[in-house]
């Protein structure tokens, strides 16, 4: 069940990059976290996560973007 969530995860993130939804890319890499933390990826759970945080805050910082 789990490597199901994983291809899952990873079929919804390769969805968004082909589409260029930006709010399915942003979910995409929110529901990576738990992996790459369970993996001992700390830097990539911590870039992930520092990254979500600046794309989440683009539209009211920057609405011209």
């Amino acid at each position: 069940m789990q490597y199901m969530d994983m291809v899952d995860v990873l079929r919804k993130f390769i969805k968004a990059e082909c589409t260029a939804k930006r709010d399915l890319h942003l979910q995409a890499i929110y529901d990576m976290l738990p992996f790459f933390a369970a993996a001992g990826h700390t830097l990539c759970a911590k870039s992930a996560y520092i990254y979500l945080q600046i794309m989440l805050d683009l539209p009211t910082k920057h609405p011209e973007v």
